[in-house]
């Protein structure tokens, strides 16, 4: 247990209030930290993380009570990696985040993996605008389930170093990298070249997606380009598309949203890939 001697219990304090604001990008990016909440988020993060890229690690009494065998790999790594411990009371967990299970760290921005090069495997997946940090942080999850080795990003996308969108991962961001670019145009052009199919989805796409599609693209590189939330892909985005796919309604239902969509998409790539 880390000793009670240490607790912090000021939730106004300067470093509390320094934590809290990272909720802010600019704030990320003018200080080169996140926020990471949750038990499991904090768990890939320490298992990932290179030395020296979590700086901090505040946790509940109850939160140490619930997960020891979590708090005893964090304490082996403190003199490794310069990582500093801290007791937090209820009052000032709640002032960081109102779901972290009594488990908030705070690292660097090296902790996420980076491309270098071209993408490896046969899967990953294209994020031009999606913006709502639930949905990007659940597409990275999914992404990193269905064995996709990239999640391009465009600028118009939600940050993904935001604790909203690490939450929403379950520290996924941990597994997959996720660069963010101006260009994702030039970046769709890159994979081509690189023999990847570019493939979208559209309620107008002229082949309907169905096992027995997604089995014709087994042996090939597949990058899937998910639109926004609200209008899916634009005219600009559906040319990147060599292929344009269409999902089947059986019900009343127009279309899925886009983490359901996604989660189609990928999954059976990723079976068919493997079959």
């Amino acid at each position: 247990m880390v000793e009670r001697r240490e607790i912090l219990d000021n939730p106004g304090s300067d470093r509390i209030r320094k934590v809290a604001g990272l909720s802010r990008r600019s704030a990320r990016l003018r200080s080169g930290l996140t926020r990471v909440e949750g038990p499991q988020a904090v768990t890939e993060l320490l298992h990932c993380a290179p030395q020296g890229a979590v700086t901090d690690l505040y946790v509940t009494e109850a939160g140490a009570a619930t997960r020891p065998e979590l708090l005893e790999f964090a304490q082996s790594t403190v003199s490794a990696g310069g990582l500093h411990i801290h007791t937090v009371s209820p009052q000032v967990e709640k002032a960081l985040s109102d779901a972290a299970q009594g488990w908030i760290a705070v690292a660097r921005f090296e902790a996420f993996p980076s491309v270098t090069g071209s993408p490896e495997g046969s899967l990953a997946l294209i994020l031009p605008a999606t913006q709502d940090p639930g949905n990007v942080g659940t597409l990275i999850r999914l992404a990193d389930a269905c064995g996709a080795s990239t999640v391009f990003m465009g600028q118009d996308c939600a940050d993904a170093t935001s604790p909203k969108v690490i939450r929403a991962s379950v520290g996924s961001v941990f597994h997959v990298p996720t660069p963010r670019f101006q260009d994702l145009a030039a970046v769709v052009k890159a994979l081509r070249s690189e023999g990847w199919t570019i493939v979208g989805t559209s309620l107008s796409g002229d082949v309907m997606l169905t096992p027995v599609t997604a089995g014709t693209w087994s042996n090939k590189k597949v990058a899937w380009v998910m639109g926004n939330e609200a209008h899916g892909l634009d005219a600009t985005e559906e040319s990147w598309c060599d292929v344009l796919v269409s999902i089947p309604m059986f019900g009343r239902a127009e279309s899925l949203n886009v983490t359901s969509a996604a989660t189609l998409c990928l999954w059976m790539s990723a079976v068919a890939q493997r079959m």
